[in-house]
C-alpha cells in the first residue's frame, strides 16, 4: 500500500504527540525484556510476533510524533516507505511487512513459522528495531 491511499481513509491527521511517543517507547522496552525469555527454537514464531509488535509500536510512536494516526498495518510500513526511505531500504520494509504476515498468521489462523526464519534474520530484525528506535528518540528530542 502506498502512503497517498493511506491518507484518503486509514490514516488520521492528529495532534503531534511526544506523550504517546515515550510511553510507546516504555512499552517497547517491556515487551523486548519479554522478548529475550522467549525460546527461539522451540517459540520461533512467537518470538517473530513479539518482533513484529515492537516494530508496529514504534512505528506508531513516530506517527504520534509526526501528528498521525494510523488504523492500517500496512499504512505503518508506508509510512515508514514514505517518511523514512533512506533509512530503510526495501529489503528492510519487506522484512517487515512479512513480520506482519507472520504475525497475522500466528494471531488469527494458528499458523506457526519455523525457526529458520528467525535465525536467517533476527539481527536484521534486531537492527532495524534499534534504528526506528533512533528515530522515535530523535524525532521527541530524546536522542
Amino acid at each position: 500500500m502506498e502512503w497517498d491511499e493511506c491518507l484518503k481513509g486509514d490514516v488520521a491527521s492528529a495532534t503531534k504527540n511526544t506523550e504517546t511517543a515515550k510511553a510507546l517507547l516504555k512499552l517497547c522496552d517491556a515487551r523486548l525484556e519479554v522478548a529475550k525469555g522467549i525460546d527461539i527454537e522451540k517459540y520461533p514464531a512467537l518470538l517473530a510476533e513479539a518482533y513484529y509488535e515492537v516494530i508496529k509500536e514504534l512505528i506508531t510512536a513516530l506517527l504520534a510524533a509526526h501528528g498521525f494516526k494510523s488504523y492500517s498495518h500496512l499504512c505503518l510500513i508506508a509510512f515508514v516507505k514514505e517518511y523514512y526511505a533512506s533509512e530503510f531500504p526495501a529489503h528492510d520494509l519487506e522484512l517487515m511487512d512479512k513480520l506482519r504476515k507472520i504475525r497475522n498468521d500466528v494471531g488469527y489462523r494458528g499458523i506457526f513459522t519455523g525457526w529458520d526464519f528467525l535465525g536467517r534474520n533476527e539481527k536484521r530484525i534486531l537492527s532495524v528495531i534499534s534504528r526506528l528506535r533512533k528515530l522515535v528518540e530523535k524525532k521527541i528530542g530524546e536522542g
